[in-house]
């Protein structure tokens, strides 16, 4: 890739940026600095590239594919890395991440939406997870210990 000025620059990415909200659903969207700042991120959590394999620019973004893994949390592969999207679109729109947690206000690790994320430390993190699940598991686990209680579980040789 040849060097390229500064307004060369800036014009690169108003120019992309503007493509974007022309041709997607999406609005509002930042450039990643997480992702060596050749990746957009938008507030509801796509990814678009500026660059090519051959280290190029693009004539227009490209969405990137985001992969769902086992523990239910979005990525995408960067210069040969896995990236976690919820920490990507949380530096980009609420600021910068670092070592902290990103929490899901939802408890969906889907749902990757900048209005659904908040910046916290673990302790906060783990308190929050705790309230979401005692509601949302709170009936289930009551009524088994009342069915314990009367005697209606056997325990298994």
């Amino acid at each position: 890739m040849r060097n390229i000025s500064e307004q060369e620059l800036k014009d690169i990415l108003d120019k992309h940026g503007k493509w974007l909200r022309e041709n997607t659903k999406d609005k509002e969207w930042k450039i990643s600095s997480l992702m060596n700042f050749s990746y957009f991120v938008s507030s509801n959590g796509n990814i678009a590239s500026i660059i090519t394999p051959a280290l190029s620019i693009r004539k227009n973004p490209k969405l990137i594919s985001k992969r769902k893994s086992s523990n239910g949390y979005l990525s995408v592969r960067c210069a040969g890395k896995n990236i976690l999207v919820h920490r990507v679109v949380a530096d980009a729109f609420l600021g910068k991440v670092g070592s902290k947690v990103v929490h899901h206000k939802n408890s969906k690790r889907d749902d990757n939406r900048a209005s659904n994320l908040q910046i916290t430390n673990h302790s906060n993190n783990n308190s929050k997870s705790f309230v979401v699940r005692k509601k949302m598991y709170g009936d289930f686990i009551k009524s088994c210990a009342d069915k314990f209680q009367r005697g209606l579980f056997e325990a298994k040789p």
